[in-house]
């Protein structure tokens, strides 16, 4: 029967994968896929990897000062990008293409799953776009402050304005499908699911409100990538990469009772989902919010803030050139520059980046105080200024110290300019403070065909909590000798003694 079907028009390279797409090799997820072309006559996801905004990741490191801490934890925003293209286009079709068979021919108009895989795996590729050098402390010291911006409405900038185009002109997977003709990849969609804000305007696009959780969702592409490797690159153990897989080939979205999409979880699937969620819980603590980290970020802020006051005299969102220059090398060197020139900072930048290059920090933990769990989940937002203020009140802090030899020459001011109280969790972002342990997931069981949402409780009796809140007292080493007065006032505050616990 092969004999006779004629072959001259087929090309041997046609069915060649390396053909019309390449791949990397990742240390995390293996191989990591990207369309090409080498003839050049369309664009493909190569040519946003090598575009200039995409190519700056590679000088931006994932863990912003975590890395201090855990030395080989070096990895770059880069690397982490491609790997969330490459899983959120996998959850993508996961999810997607059987949804798409069962009601494609009836009537529902839906967009073919080539779109639906290629808008994931963009919006995977592009989600930290915005990001400047160390991270969300650039955004907490300098974007908000400055210009009232965080680097998802910056993502969001840039996908609908610099890279819009190149966005709309790809038109297939690597898995070999194609866009339909009259479908085009929609930038706007891309900013709405990788941004916060976007997903009240997701509201009126039921089908891809429904597919957000593989972008931004409890246990999302990017949310599987960080946690296996962070956890890889840190030392630390906890999460199977088999359990991630599981997590994706046991998702599901079905119509709702109301007849719109829904996004859901096999029931059998309830450990492995407590278990990624115990483990980016686990991170919270032993690395992002490591107390070092803490210590690190308070030194470099002052420092932070007036090199990108130079780097930066714009918002990025009107003046996108000096943001695209931003990078870690760009922040060293302006840093080091200043150090060296005859400038009124030069002294207190000299000093806090010698610190860090030195890994001399100034400022040691002498006291941590964590809610107990059931205080956790019903914690409002705490205040680090009102701590700060009744801790300063305390006993033992307020009572001369001219009667002490060694202290008569410290004055309160002293003790308020060289203490500091640290809440993480307030400062996270805010999406990080909800914690998406506490975003509802819907579990579909099989045998009754009911579908039900995870209570707060249920997350609680298995070790998750929608809040992680815990207080950390710093004291600068200048004032190394009141650290027994200070422990003793936190007690007073927190009426709990923790004893010493400033080693590293």
């Amino acid at each position: 029967m092969w004999n006779g079907i004629s072959s001259n028009s087929d090309s041997v390279s046609d069915l060649n994968f390396r053909t019309k797409c390449d791949i990397l090799k990742d240390s995390v997820h293996g191989y990591i896929r990207f369309t090409h072309n080498p003839k050049n006559n369309e664009v493909t996801e190569k040519e946003i990897i090598d575009s200039p905004w995409v190519q700056r990741l590679r000088r931006i490191k994932q863990l912003q000062t975590a890395w201090y801490v855990y030395p080989s934890a070096d990895h770059s925003r880069f690397i982490h990008s491609l790997s969330v293209m490459e899983l959120a286009g996998r959850f993508a079709r996961t999810v997607y293409e059987p949804f798409w068979r069962t009601y494609s021919n009836r009537k529902i108009e839906l967009p073919s799953p080539a779109l639906v895989v290629e808008t994931m795996r963009i919006a995977g590729l592009l989600h930290d776009i915005g990001h400047g050098p160390f991270s969300h402390l650039l955004d907490n010291e300098v974007l908000k402050p400055c210009f009232d911006l965080t680097h998802e409405a910056i993502s969001a900038y840039l996908i609908t304005n610099e890279l819009q185009d190149m966005i709309r002109q790809i038109r297939r997977t690597p898995d070999g499908d194609s866009l339909e003709p009259e479908e085009e990849i929609d930038p706007e969609i891309i900013a709405n699911l990788v941004t916060t804000e976007g997903e009240e305007q997701l509201r009126k696009e039921p089908l891809w409100l429904a597919l957000l959780p593989i972008i931004r969702g409890a246990y999302d592409a990017d949310k599987m990538d960080f946690l296996l490797r962070d956890s890889a690159c840190c030392g630390l153990q906890g999460l199977e990469k088999h359990e991630v897989q599981r997590l994706i080939f046991t998702s599901f979205i079905a119509r709702g009772k109301d007849g719109t999409p829904i996004f859901l979880l096999d029931s059998s699937s309830r450990i492995p989902l407590m278990a990624f969620l115990r483990q980016r819980q686990y991170l919270m603590e032993a690395v992002y919010y490591h107390r070092t980290v803490r210590a690190l970020e308070h030194t470099i802020a002052p420092a932070l803030r007036w090199v990108a006051k130079e780097a930066l005299p714009e918002s990025p969102t009107e003046n996108p050139k000096d943001y695209l220059h931003f990078d870690e090398y760009r922040l060293h060197t302006l840093l080091s520059e200043a150090v060296n020139d005859d400038i009124e900072e030069g002294d207190v930048l000299g000093e806090t980046w010698k610190a860090v290059n030195e890994r001399k920090i100034p400022w040691k933990q002498v006291y941590e105080y964590s809610e107990k769990p059931d205080k956790i989940t019903r914690a409002s937002e705490p205040s680090a200024e009102r701590i700060h203020e009744v801790l300063l009140k305390s006993k033992c802090l307020c009572e001369p110290l001219e009667q002490h030899g060694n202290l008569k020459d410290i004055s309160l001011k002293d003790i308020k300019d060289n203490t500091f109280v640290d809440i993480p969790i307030a400062n996270a972002p805010k999406e990080v403070r909800k914690a998406s342990m506490a975003i509802n997931v819907l579990l579909h069981d099989r045998q009754t065909d009911q579908i039900t949402p995870i209570k707060p409780q249920e997350y609680e009796k298995e070790g998750v909590f929608s809040h992680l809140v815990f207080y950390r007292i710093y004291l600068h080493d200048s004032l190394k000798q009141l650290k027994p007065r200070v422990q003793k006032a936190c007690d007073e505050t927190f009426g709990q003694s923790r004893g010493d616990i400033t080693s590293f």
